[in-house]
């Protein structure tokens, strides 16, 4: 597979690394071009899971036929400044969302619409948001807004999102126990 990435650096030099396990199959350093990305096509040898490391400011475009998936959680925060729609799943039973997101999170919440949460909203002497899950609106894509700006972080749910919505991941065991599939 070829995977796809446009990169524009939006200030110092970023580094691109691509790891599959832990080794380092793909290193490049990208200068600020004006506002042009840099276009990359990388080689994956095998079916596999990869892990990539972007380094530095940057706009990240990816397109749709580009499996691609960002964490958001407390060892790996994600600062996201005015982009997406960034898709996410809710694992069925879920009664609420804990995360912390500064300076602010907009959310599409099934059956509700959308909804911005800042930090002044934390539960009372804690470091985080809690947002009610509806009924009805847990085993479902949710997905951010462009209103969203800041570093997130889902600390009770898989803290993985997607730039896309047919290309949503989540771990193993929940799409097992919850009988999700897959589409090719």
């Amino acid at each position: 597979m070829t995977a796809k990435l446009g990169i524009a650096p939006t200030n110092k030099p970023v580094t691109i690394t691509v790891f599959m396990r832990s080794d380092a199959i793909f290193e490049k350093e990208l200068r600020k071009d004006g506002d042009n990305f840099h276009e990359l096509a990388i080689e994956l040898p095998r079916a596999f899971e990869y892990h990539v490391e972007i380094k530095g400011e940057f706009v990240l475009r990816v397109p749709p036929e580009t499996p691609f998936i960002y964490e958001a959680s407390p060892n790996h925060p994600a600062w996201v400044s005015y982009s997406g729609p960034h898709y996410f799943y809710v694992p069925a039973g879920t009664r609420e969302i804990v995360v912390d997101a500064s300076p602010r999170i907009s959310l599409e919440i099934p059956g509700q619409g959308r909804n911005e949460f800042h930090p002044a909203e934390r539960v009372p002497g804690k470091s985080y948001i809690s947002i009610p899950v509806p009924k009805g609106s847990d085993g479902q894509l949710w997905h951010t807004h462009t209103h969203t700006r800041g570093q997130i972080q889902f600390l009770n749910i898989p803290p993985l999102l997607s730039l896309h919505r047919n290309t949503v991941f989540v771990p193993r065991e929940l799409s097992e126990s919850e009988g999700l599939g897959t589409k090719e």
